[in-house]
């Protein structure tokens, strides 16, 4: 009896860990309307450096040239994508096709510097997903030393507002769980 108790816990563990891993559906509707105006160009710039503060440390991480650093219209739409997916690592379920054409994309240089022209006065959410590895070593009971590494990653995202023919620099990061 207790064997088969223990199998059904385990079962129950693995459907739980796979209903976690299932995207979440959207509570917030794309609405075209409100991107138009994030569709053509502008005079506003966005500078920044993408980084984050590292847990239990006081280094920062940058972001490399093969990061991705983007500028989304700040609206119900994308606020909801900072709330959930940026700061509380929800997996959503994939955005509306529609939501391409707003988006701008830029890679940072190695030092995580990054800039986006041209852009329309508004509000915006600029993000990165910041990965990288922490290398440990452990000893075995034969007193063998194992090198091994853990992957991290970090979302940050800032909202910033910009008016035609501003330049605004993102300072404060605001990072995910």
């Amino acid at each position: 009896m207790k064997s088969l108790s223990l199998r059904i816990a385990m079962m129950l563990v693995a459907v739980l860990g796979l209903w976690g891993c299932a995207p979440q559906p959207r509570h917030v509707a794309f609405n075209e309307a409100a991107f138009i105006p994030y569709g053509r160009s502008g005079s506003g710039t966005i500078t920044g450096t993408a980084f984050a503060n590292l847990r239990g440390d006081k280094k920062m991480e940058v972001a490399l040239s093969s990061a991705t650093v983007k500028l989304l219209p700040a609206n119900d739409y994308t606020e909801e994508i900072a709330e959930r997916h940026y700061y509380n690592r929800v997996k959503l379920e994939p955005p509306d096709p529609r939501l391409a054409r707003y988006v701008r994309r830029t890679h940072p240089d190695d030092d995580g510097h990054f800039t986006f022209h041209g852009l329309p006065a508004g509000r915006y959410y600029v993000s990165c997903h910041l990965k990288w590895s922490v290398p440990w070593t452990y000893v075995d009971n034969d007193n063998t030393i194992w090198d091994n590494e853990s992957k991290e990653d970090q979302w940050i995202y800032a909202e910033v507002s910009v008016a035609n023919g501003q330049t605004v620099n993102v300072a404060d990061w605001n990072q995910g769980k």
